[in-house]
């Protein structure tokens, strides 16, 4: 992993944060904004024990790739769980609208900021592990560059949202779909 790796690491968390949701809640329903509301709300309480609740077959098999798993099962890095159960995840004035419905797809457009704050020494660790893992040099020099990269693109402010969200129903279910 190069350092722009860790950059798409940082995305890939962000995304899947935003967009595929965890445990806990209500779970996936049907209605695409329930889905959507109930995947952040997830979020945001911090019930990250299930990635895949919230994901469409199609994107499941995604998720481990866009974030660094690799192996023919796709698996996810290992502590990757630790490090999500690290990080806290706040929305502010969030709105979650229902745009269109064509069949069985439909789309959600999210609009508000989000703000992630993680463990410092635990993202460390799994910076640490993946950049070994992908045979770069690691040293305490680049570890605490991404680090600081991580730190300035998710703290402070935060990130506007302002994205559509594609969902699709699956067995009576809205599942979010990218």
């Amino acid at each position: 992993m190069r350092f722009s790796g860790i950059g798409r690491l940082v995305a890939g968390l962000v995304l899947i944060a935003m967009l595929a949701g965890c445990g806990g809640g209500s779970g996936p329903g049907s209605d695409p904004a329930g889905t959507v509301k109930s995947a952040l709300d997830a979020m945001s309480s911090g019930k990250l024990d299930s990635l895949a609740q919230y994901a469409c077959a199609a994107q499941q098999s995604s998720l481990p790739e866009l974030l660094g798993g690799s192996g023919p099962t796709g698996a996810l890095p290992s502590g990757f769980g630790d490090i999500l159960n690290s990080m806290k995840i706040t929305y502010q004035n969030l709105d979650v609208k229902q745009t269109n419905v064509s069949g069985d797809t439909a789309t959600v457009h999210v609009t508000g900021n989000i703000q992630v704050s993680f463990d410092e020494a635990k993202m460390k660790e799994f910076i640490k592990q993946m950049m070994g893992a992908s045979g770069q040099t690691v040293d305490d020099a680049t570890i605490n560059r991404a680090l600081a990269a991580m730190k300035s693109q998710l703290s402070g402010a935060g990130t506007s949202l302002d994205q559509d969200i594609t969902l699709k129903n699956e067995g009576g279910k809205w599942l979010i779909c990218k």
